[in-house]
């Protein structure tokens, strides 16, 4: 179900309130270099974030895992809405182990809206830090990802918290 800005902040709030991070890990990585760019034309890419919250009552512990996909492109000609020359792709995943206090539980829809706020800041500086290192590594211009900016709306998944 979709939920605006202002509703996950408010869901999302408690969760925040209470967890501590902790630790962020880097779960797994594909990439795939398909060609170097001409030079001529602008560079683009895509990028699409998949978070996620999990709760482990019983550890009082809260894991944000994020999956990220980024595409990364050659725009052919000069309209920037022109055809686009594959260039890379990197998927990869990381996690935010967070300590929460003991005796607090939390509801699906605050997880899913800490994961999709708080829990995807938290993960986003190390996914921008891999971005530009492993694309200056495949000896492509390194990529800067523009800052993250939670979207107007976002649909917030109703999974059970782990106890």
């Amino acid at each position: 179900m979709p939920k605006s800005q202002p509703e996950l902040r408010e869901l999302a709030a408690r969760v925040a309130g209470s967890a501590n991070l902790l630790d962020v890990r880097m779960l797994k990585t594909t990439v795939e270099h398909r060609g170097f760019p001409s030079g001529e034309y602008p560079m683009t890419y895509t990028l699409d974030i998949q978070p996620s919250a999990q709760f482990n009552e019983e550890r009082h512990s809260l894991v944000v895992t994020s999956d990220f996909r980024m595409d990364m492109g050659e725009v052919m000609g000069d309209d920037r809405d022109g055809d686009v020359s594959e260039i890379a792709t990197l998927e990869f995943t990381y996690v935010a182990l967070f300590d929460t206090p003991q005796g607090v539980t939390f509801e699906a829809d605050e997880l899913n809206s800490f994961g999709a706020t708080t829990g995807i800041f938290s993960i986003y500086p190390y996914a921008r830090e891999y971005v530009q290192d492993m694309t200056g590594r495949l000896g492509l211009p390194p990529l800067t990802l523009d800052v993250y900016r939670v979207p107007a709306s976002v649909n917030v998944q109703n999974n059970e918290a782990d106890s």
